[in-house]
């Protein structure tokens, strides 16, 4: 049997069982949904998962609930995004089947995601599922720069195990290390995933509770391996985050010896490091 169906079947009784807690345990594990195939069709395990969902969720809930579900903050993103997969499978290259089925994979489901989230527990259950999934890619991540090579990604594509147009065994150098990729498909979606991951962790670190005073170290652990992943557009779109969200904190006058010490240790350590990504930013060509 394929493993694809095992996953389905896995998800299909989770969400009979408890449907909200089946959702927010998707959050993380979706990543490596979206690298299995679903047999020869061009769509992942991930895309056939999540329309499932929509699914549960509709027959769940009455016809007068369904417009709660494009209640969020990224309506209107999502609405531009319908409309140009629209135009392109109209005027362009008609594949409605695979666009609506990614549509709903991308969009849908990080909406019935917003929708379960509705108690302190589902929350929680969320963000401690992703931070154990982010932590997990960040301990195998220092096992790939150090031995300069990603044994997991090797075996999956050796037996056919995912997408082998999706997922690539990147052996390129950057910024003198490995680009890592964890066990996602690329570096890109590694480095994404734990940079804006970090920024998200620090935003919701109080629903933690007691394990809130470990949050910095993660967060700080998760942006580390960001870079790592030598992909400039996400070191970019992660400092951006970073300040957005730290700028209070940064430029006010409390402890601000420490914040100058802490400064210049990074700058001691690491200056050179950060020299050459910001150069690289400048300078393509001496990308390496």
């Amino acid at each position: 049997m394929s493993i694809a169906y095992v996953i389905i079947a896995v998800f299909f009784i989770g969400m009979l069982v408890d449907f909200r807690k089946t959702i927010a345990i998707l959050a993380p594990l979706h990543l490596l949904l979206a690298l299995v195939p679903f047999q020869k069709m061009p769509v992942s395990t991930f895309e056939i998962v999540s329309f499932m969902a929509l699914g549960f969720y509709l027959v769940r809930n009455p016809f007068s609930q369904w417009p709660n579900l494009i209640k969020n903050p990224f309506y209107i993103g999502i609405v531009l995004t319908l409309i140009s997969i629209v135009g392109t499978n109209y005027f362009i290259a008609p594949h409605w089947p695979t666009s609506i089925l990614r549509f709903i994979s991308a969009f849908i489901y990080p909406m019935i995601l917003w929708n379960c989230i509705d108690e302190k527990p589902i929350l929680q259950l969320v963000v401690k599922s992703m931070t154990v999934f982010a932590l997990t890619m960040a301990l195998y991540i220092l096992i790939e720069v150090t031995i300069g090579s990603n044994p997991l990604i090797q075996t999956l594509l050796a037996n056919k195990w995912v997408n082998e147009d999706l997922v690539i065994d990147y052996q390129e150098i950057r910024f003198g290390f490995k680009r890592c990729q964890g066990f996602l498909a690329t570096p890109a979606g590694s480095g994404l995933f734990l940079g804006l991951f970090g920024v998200t962790l620090y935003c919701v670190s109080a629903c933690l509770e007691e394990k809130r005073k470990y949050t910095a170290f993660l967060v700080g652990l998760f942006l580390f391996f960001m870079v790592l992943s030598g992909t400039r557009s996400v070191i970019a779109a992660s400092s951006v985050a970073v300040l957005i969200i730290v700028r209070k904190e940064f430029f006010s006058t409390k402890f601000f010896v420490l914040k100058m010490v802490i400064i210049m240790v990074v700058l001691a350590v690491a200056g050179s490091f950060m020299l050459e990504i910001i150069d690289s930013f400048i300078n393509s060509d001496k990308v390496h």
